[in-house]
């Protein structure tokens, strides 16, 4: 009986590893206009720059860790570095396509509302009900501002706005 519930065991926890090293992600680089995420070749941002990840960007990630800084990281295969993989830093990936489109915008909510470093970061200031926005991207959740990263629920655009 032992011996067939260890076995079991060993057979469960094979499945497991298996399994968790098999799944591949999509994400996409949510990231400010014009500028490059770094794909580095260890998930430190100590690490050396192998390549670099723009807006918009589809990447496969097969394994996600955390540094020493408790910064997130995520492994990113099939790139077109030379490498042909890398660890980019999670504030920089989101599970939704990112469309890029401009567009003008206002500030709709009770109270004020967070712009942000990144999606689900550090706060960068508070915007109040009214204020204009540009937006320059957005996934179903995020629009990257000329104020921050600014969750899409709380911006209204703009009737004459493309």
């Amino acid at each position: 009986m032992k011996r067939i519930i260890s076995r079991m065991l060993i057979l469960l926890l094979f499945c497991i590893v298996t399994s968790a090293c098999a799944d591949e992600t999509t994400l996409y680089v949510l990231c400010e206009p014009g500028s490059e995420v770094n794909v580095r070749t260890t998930a430190s941002t100590k690490s050396t720059t192998e390549g670099w990840l723009t807006l918009g960007d589809a990447v496969s990630v097969d394994e996600e860790k955390e540094d020493s800084t408790g910064r997130d990281w995520f492994h990113c295969i099939d790139l077109s570095t030379e490498a042909g993989n890398g660890w980019v830093c999670a504030y920089y990936l989101v599970k939704t396509t990112v469309t890029i489109e401009t567009y003008e915008g206002t500030v709709r909510a009770d109270g004020r509302v967070a712009a942000r470093r990144w999606p689900n970061g550090e706060r960068k200031n508070w915007l109040k009900e009214g204020v204009e926005l540009t937006v320059y991207a957005q996934t179903d959740e995020w629009a990257i501002t000329n104020r921050g990263y600014v969750k899409v629920q709380f911006i209204e655009r703009k009737e004459n706005a493309q």
